[in-house]
């Protein structure tokens, strides 16, 4: 027989009469569309998260970021600076430690980013929302922008002032013995004042977790704050023109570093977030294709009842001249068939999903009355996704190879059947 006439005759196989076993091909054939489908629905919702929370990480944090060697600081950043532009880049002083912001009663501790607005302002995709009349600019000396839920937290609105307290000037009120036993007042103590600023607004960047651990203040009143020389810095960042394919520039900017400096990349600074969804789309990934497997399964248990039953048709093919290997790509291309059609239709079916996505969870959400995404969990309102077409073709492939070998051990029991015994009853 050749492949035409066992294409035909695998087609026909896979439409039996109504019995039984239509009824548990189509339960077989709905399992691989419903398994292609799951597939490419989580993979694509996972590349839409992880290229939103890299677009987030990416408003408010450097392409890379320059430090010098630990306990030291940067005495000329402008020498780093220059090093970036040489590169199409740009860079910022930037100091950056934690402090104390206190109001009235209250305390918070934050991250306080002292910069020259001049320098981040064109890279830091933030929301700045300044109170009129308070500032002509973010970042102006003499003020302080906190995120949203920080002025909550302290209830201060702009145009209020708040203190900055710097840890190292709080740790010279006391003295602790050397084996740590006991803790008093310094015998020789300073008076320190803390930095008073006042409140020109808030901002934004649309990630709730940056937003209320951190300020923003002038770069002048950060080297006050921390007694540090005027134009010095702890690191410097910078700014490339791909943040997304930089190696070799960053190769570049580190050879000609100073001797003892470190050119941290954004992907490493953030590397536990990104490796925990790299991670996490691998075990989805894994886990899913177990839902496709099981319907593999099923296209084994619905082949072996379909030889069983088509015992003496097989035994009059042999009769006829079909050699084992006719029979046995026959059923392997039922198998196929099954695989190529579950993973059109579920590939159809997966991006039909993820584009009706978010208008599938505001109509559940308004069935439950309840919010599935609030914002103040979420990084994300919405569910983001994004349709590779590397993955969709990846999971029907896998989808094929799974249904095809599925149908291998019925079909080597069908190619085993003795004729003679299969047309006994004839």
């Amino acid at each position: 027989m050749n492949l035409f006439t066992e294409f035909n005759m695998a087609r026909r196989y896979l439409r039996p009469k109504r019995n039984s076993i239509s009824v548990i091909t189509l339960i077989s054939l709905i399992g691989v569309i419903l398994g292609v489908t799951v597939l490419i629905v989580v993979l694509s919702i996972m590349n839409g998260l992880s290229d939103a929370i890299k677009e987030k990480l990416l408003k408010a944090s450097p392409h890379l970021q320059i430090s010098p060697p630990a306990g030291q600081i940067i005495e000329d950043p402008d020498q780093i600076i220059a090093i970036l532009k040489r590169y199409r880049g740009s860079g910022a002083a930037v100091v950056a430690r934690p402090v104390i912001v206190q109001t009235r009663n209250r305390l918070q501790p934050r991250l306080a980013i002292g910069a020259d607005y001049a320098q981040i302002g064109a890279h830091v995709g933030i929301n700045w929302q300044l109170a009129a009349g308070t500032a002509k600019q973010p970042m102006a000396p003499g003020t302080i922008l906190l995120g949203q839920g920080t002025g909550r937290q302290l209830f201060v609105t702009a145009g209020d002032t708040v203190l900055l307290h710097s840890p190292a000037q709080l740790m010279k009120l006391v003295e602790i013995s050397g084996d740590g036993a006991s803790v008093q007042a310094a015998g020789e103590r300073e008076i320190n004042i803390p930095a008073e600023l006042t409140i020109s607004g808030f901002f934004d960047t649309g990630n709730r977790d940056f937003d209320d651990n951190t300020v923003f203040v002038n770069l002048d009143d950060a080297n006050d704050l921390f007694d540090m020389r005027w134009g010095t810095a702890d690191t410097v960042y910078g700014w490339l023109p791909d943040p997304f394919d930089m190696d070799r520039e960053l190769e570049q900017i580190r050879a000609e570093l100073p001797p003892g400096y470190t050119a941290q990349p954004w992907t490493q600074l953030h590397q536990k977030v990104l490796g925990v969804l790299q991670v996490e789309k691998t075990m989805m990934f894994f886990l899913l294709v177990f839902i496709v497997l099981v319907a593999a399964f099923s296209i084994t248990n619905t082949l072996v009842t379909t030889v069983h039953q088509k015992t003496r048709e097989i035994g009059l093919l042999n009769a006829l001249g079909a050699t084992p290997f006719s029979i046995m790509r026959i059923f392997i291309m039922q198998g196929l068939l099954v695989g190529i059609i579950g993973g059109v239709l579920g590939s159809i079916g997966g991006i039909l999903m993820v584009q009706w996505r978010n208008d599938m969870i505001r109509w559940f959400g308004r069935l439950t009355g309840r919010e599935i995404m609030p914002d103040n969990i979420y990084i994300v309102t919405e569910l983001p996704a994004r349709l590779a077409a590397s993955d969709i073709v990846t999971v029907a492939l896998i989808a094929v190879v799974l249904c095809t070998l599925g149908a291998v051990l019925p079909a080597l029991r069908a190619a085993r059947l003795d004729p003679a015994r299969a047309l006994r009853y004839e």
